[in-house]
């Protein structure tokens, strides 16, 4: 089967996106097709499936091409993998933050309330004054820890940001390479049946064979894949959601 001759993934799903078998590779495979027929191939197993070597090699060809397309995005992919672990450590470290300068808002808010007493020194002042005079205080010593909230959920929502957005691009990645395999894997299909019909025209066992092939093609490395970032990405999407409720992702 011919390989795209770029590793950019763009161009490998506008490969995958051939419907038609070319005239040369049609030529080809009712040649090899009418070759095999004559010699009895595809032939019965002994697991009771009819095949035939190459149709062994057209499945061993997707097979190759999925764990090496794979293995590009693991290799090109780690990087990024290391970064979500790493934003998800600081997203871990931001919500505390947030939540600690929360806590100690609520505390100082609550001091000042009950700092409203006349103070010594203060006798000759009206309950005015002193109300404009406390709430001067409480408002000057409120100011740097409200800032420091407004800087801890800043911090917490760039980091989420960054996370999600992250996220969704290896999520994005990982379904245009499932749909390069998908196609491929429908290329194969559509050259086993092209090499079959012409084979089912010379076999001496034809009214045995059925119609079609029983090709079972196993995209393997991409279990290995998404098993080795599992974990890692099931983390994320838990911080994910648990942010858009509002919850605390500790």
């Amino acid at each position: 089967m011919r390989k795209p001759k770029t590793d950019n993934l763009r161009n490998t799903l506008e490969y995958g996106r051939v419907r038609q078998l070319r005239a040369a590779e049609r030529l080809f495979l009712w040649l090899a097709g009418w070759r095999d027929g004559v010699r009895g191939l595809p032939a019965l197993n002994e697991e009771g499936v009819w095949t035939s070597p190459h149709l062994n090699r057209e499945c061993n060809a997707y097979e190759e091409y999925c764990a090496k397309t794979w293995g590009r995005q693991q290799i090109k992919l780690e990087t990024r993998y290391s970064a979500l672990s790493h934003l998800l450590r600081s997203c871990e470290r931001a919500s505390r933050e947030y939540s600690t300068s929360q806590v100690e808002l609520a505390a100082q808010e609550a001091e000042a309330l009950s700092q409203g007493a006349r103070k010594k020194g203060e006798d000759g002042l009206t309950e005015q004054q002193i109300a404009i005079r406390r709430a001067r205080e409480q408002k000057k010593r409120l100011a740097a820890v409200r800032a420091r909230v407004r800087e801890a959920e800043a911090k917490l929502e760039t980091t989420l940001d960054n996370l999600t957005s992250l996220h969704t691009d290896l999520l994005e990645t990982e379904h245009s390479t499932r749909m390069a395999c998908g196609r491929i894997r429908e290329h194969t299909l559509q050259r086993a049946d092209a090499y079959w019909n012409s084979a089912l025209r010379r076999h001496k066992n034809r009214d045995q064979l059925p119609l079609t092939p029983h090709l079972i093609c196993m995209d393997r490395a991409e279990a290995q894949y998404r098993k080795s970032h599992e974990a890692l990405m099931r983390q994320a999407e838990e911080v994910i959601r648990r942010a858009a409720g509002k919850e605390e992702f500790r």
